[in-house]
């Protein structure tokens, strides 16, 4: 048998203004690539900003950028660069052995 190469990890683009200003605990779970239990449990933690309405969960998009640590000003060459619009996520591909 033979083995089929597996590509560990692959980075992905994401414009922040893409996505909705209020986001629910499966859009967070997808886009950190974790489980909603997770997210769900981060709701109950008092630094995560999580906000209830009722039985509903909705975390601000804004809120999650500057809770993951999200440097939107980096130094570069000459400067300082703007990069508030994109985010590089790195996903774990899943293979065949």
């Amino acid at each position: 048998m033979d083995n089929i190469p597996i590509k560990p990890q692959s980075t992905i683009e994401l414009r922040w203004e893409s996505l909705p200003l209020v986001l629910s605990v499966e859009q967070v779970a997808e886009l950190v690539d974790v489980g909603t239990q997770q997210i769900y449990d981060l709701s109950r933690t008092k630094d995560f900003p999580a906000r209830r309405f009722g039985r509903i969960i909705k975390i601000s998009r804004d809120a999650l950028r500057q809770w993951m640590g999200e440097d939107i000003h980096k130094p570069v060459d000459g400067g300082w660069q703007d990069e508030s619009n994109t985010m590089s996520l790195v996903r774990q591909t899943p293979g065949r052995i």
